[in-house]
């Protein structure tokens, strides 16, 4: 196990402004003609692990007077991205903005292996 400080929680801003750096870096790649794996898509829900569904259906049920639109989609292992869906659009603002993730960690001895689905949509008026 690493002596390492563990990183303060983040909050909801701090996450969303540590995501506008990454499509900004992903729009640099972009111009670059070396586009990030999966920019220009949008994600698709049923691709989804089973918990990160569960969550995004637990919202709806709890605000069924919005509408909510799935943005952008990140799946890490440690410091790798696996899978990062983006349809290239910036984030909504951040009071329309949603975020969810499913966080599982493994530790095998001195390992540490932490996985991270992470999903971003924003809010709508269900009449939007």
């Amino acid at each position: 196990m690493s002596n390492e400080t563990p990183a303060p929680p983040t909050s909801t801003a701090e996450a969303a402004r540590e995501y506008r750096r990454t499509l900004i870096e992903n729009y640099r790649l972009a111009r670059q003609g070396r586009p990030a794996p999966g920019v220009g898509k949008r994600p698709v829900e049923a691709q989804f692990p089973a918990a990160l569904r569960e969550l995004i259906q637990r919202v709806r049920t709890e605000q069924p007077q919005r509408r909510f639109e799935l943005l952008k989609y990140r799946h890490t292992v440690g410091e790798r991205v696996v899978t990062e869906v983006d349809d290239g659009e910036p984030l909504p603002p951040e009071e329309q903005l949603m975020m969810a993730s499913v966080t599982t960690s493994v530790i095998v001895g001195d390992q540490v292996t932490v996985e991270v689905y992470m999903l971003i949509g924003a809010w709508q008026n269900a009449g939007r």
